[in-house]
């Protein structure tokens, strides 16, 4: 495939508030890691944090990945990184890793999954770092098929930096229970905070752990991401079947109920636009973008544009100049196609 060079040199600074609370900690190999305390009050420690720059980019890049071939558990991306859960073929055991955009082979991180915990939900934040949602699982056989299931008897937040340096462990245990199924979502905003689904509920966490809100937000939700404003959004399916965008706003649902096109498959990627509020990917309509205090969402690239589709580009997520980065398996090979 051609490659196409076109930059657009756009620089982007905003500011964001970090939230800190007062922890309980214990310092075990330089690793913080964070219990939960609901009878302490938190202070909020403002920081001001200037959210890096990125110039914005529509080069289309295809990467032949030349590391050790792996299967994926979870993608995500962020910032200038790709982030990988993956399982070894030989072995079956799971690691996790990184490389920057662009890069061809991912550096396994010197962090070790507890054989009895799987890593279930990934995001990134402003600072690049990976935040991992890890639970404990046991080992069942349905029809002489080995499976994970999980016991909700241990839930971690694990933060992650872009070196592979675990930063902090956060106990969420108490927030899953086993009425609590495991999220598909997961999101966390300019400050700190945590977004996951339940069904029709958006239940968001404090940074260090602590449930903050539960609220019904409508339908099944599909999706969540932070817009470029720092507001969190959300898809839903209503009673009709319809997929919406909806967005949270001062700890309650917004008024706004934005219809989404049919396109016959559920949204499952939201994220921070460059030039946009958000971008809105769909692997059956391509990429759409939405903007502030508007009535519509627009499509910015139809699906026949995309150089995969459909489940082929199921391994998705955004890079902070603007590009679509898509993880794609060809037989025993593995490319990364990142294109606007």
């Amino acid at each position: 495939m051609q490659k196409k060079v076109k930059i657009l040199a756009i620089l982007i600074m905003s500011l964001y508030l970090m939230a800190c609370t007062n922890e309980i900690t214990e310092e075990t190999n330089d690793i913080q890691e964070t219990r939960q305390n609901p009878e302490q009050d938190a202070k909020i420690e403002v920081v001001n944090v200037i959210v890096p720059a990125y110039e914005i980019s529509d080069e289309e890049t295809i990467v032949d990945y030349e590391g050790d071939f792996f299967r994926k558990s979870v993608f995500c991306t962020g910032g200038e990184m790709i982030y990988i859960c993956g399982i070894d073929p030989i072995d079956g055991s799971y690691f996790i890793g990184g490389m920057p955009k662009e890069g061809n082979r991912i550096s396994k991180f010197p962090v070790e999954i507890p054989e009895s915990m799987r890593v279930f939900g990934m995001t990134v934040d402003s600072q690049e770092r990976c935040h991992l949602l890890l639970m404990s699982t046991e080992k069942i056989k349905i029809n002489d098929e080995e499976l994970d299931q999980i016991t909700y008897e241990t839930s971690d937040i694990w933060i992650i930096d872009k070196e592979g340096t675990l930063e902090k462990k956060i106990d969420v245990s108490e927030v899953f229970a086993t009425e609590q199924r495991r999220p598909f979502c997961l999101a966390i905003d300019y400050e700190g905070n945590y977004y996951f689904e339940s069904h029709e509920e958006m239940i968001k966490l404090c940074p260090d752990g602590n449930a903050d809100m539960r609220l019904s937000c409508g339908g099944e939700i599909e999706a969540i991401g932070g817009g470029r404003s720092g507001k969190i959004y959300y898809i839903y399916r209503n009673e009709d079947g319809i997929d919406m965008l909806g967005m949270l706003q001062e700890d309650s649902t917004a008024d706004i109920q934005i219809e989404l096109p049919d396109v016959g498959t559920q949204y499952s990627l939201l994220t921070a636009g460059t030039d946009t509020e958000l971008f809105i990917y769909n692997i059956d309509g391509g990429i759409y973008t939405y903007e502030l205090d508007a009535d519509t969402v627009e499509l910015r690239l139809p699906i026949s544009e995309l150089p995969v589709s459909g489940e082929a580009a199921v391994n998705s997520g955004f890079l902070g100049d603007g590009r679509l980065c898509l993880m794609v398996y060809e037989g025993e090979k593995i490319v990364f196609i990142i294109f606007r």
